[in-house]
């Protein structure tokens, strides 16, 4: 009985690992003092240029300014990672899609990425309340 359940354990962990699911890692840094952004919000958009983004996942960083999206896959639409409206990054966002289809996103501001597990960084620097009431603005 032993043997069968180590059995099952094995090919449970192979199947798993075949599933393409994989983690996320985004850092956020300050881009003045390059001290790590804690409390910083990190938006993942599925769809990143559609108008339509059917899910969007939110996490705040850590003390560290770290944050792990776990078991994303890359699949038929691609995502964007990028800080919340609050900061300006300097990279203005990372989008994540199939090999196929990255040369197409290469007039897009950011990098391509078409394989994960990733790490991405973001150095950031605080929006003034004016500068986010026009963001606001803008994009509501």
């Amino acid at each position: 009985m032993r043997k069968q359940q180590l059995l099952l354990l094995v090919l449970l962990t192979c199947c798993l690992t075949r599933s393409g699911a994989q983690d996320l890692t985004v850092h956020v840094l300050d881009q003045n003092t390059k001290m790590p952004v804690a409390d910083a919000l990190v938006r993942l958009h599925y769809g990143c240029w559609h108008s339509v983004r059917p899910v969007e996942l939110k996490q705040k960083t850590d003390a560290s300014g770290i944050v792990v999206f776990h078991s994303l896959s890359i699949g038929p639409r691609e995502f964007c990672v990028f800080p919340d409206y609050t900061f300006e990054a300097q990279e203005q966002q990372f989008a994540f899609t199939s090999p196929e289809v990255a040369s197409t996103y290469g007039g897009h501001s950011g990098h391509v990425f078409s394989s994960l597990p990733g790490d991405v960084t973001f150095h950031v620097r605080r929006l003034s309340l004016s500068e986010r009431i026009r963001n606001f603005l803008r994009y509501d």
